[in-house]
């Protein structure tokens, strides 16, 4: 007997496909977040030449450059951990 077909992207594609799932509900709760705190969300997922800015909010005439790290455990460090000085040179050209 034949089997359906079925198309499974490979197991990569299928991690890819979780970490992007997990780093939006990261923003999305980000957001929530901030705005319950008074921030006004101008814009999500800037991209430029140099790269991407998560969140980009406004507090008191005070314009805010967020980079969201979302974890679902300590295995592979705290959040702050993963914003190199590679990554912050990337916001910091990007804003």
């Amino acid at each position: 007997m034949k089997r359906p077909f079925t198309f499974d992207p490979p197991p990569a594609r299928k991690i890819d496909l979780r970490k992007k799932r997990l780093g939006k509900k990261g923003e999305d709760l980000a957001c929530e977040y901030l705005r319950s705190h008074g921030f006004l969300i101008l814009e999500r997922n800037f991209q430029k030449r140099y790269g991407e800015i998560d969140i980009i909010a406004l507090k008191d005439k005070t314009l805010v450059f967020f980079e969201v790290k979302t974890r679902v455990g300590h295995m592979y460090g705290k959040p702050e951990e993963a914003v190199n000085s590679r990554k912050l040179h990337e916001v910091v050209q990007t804003a």
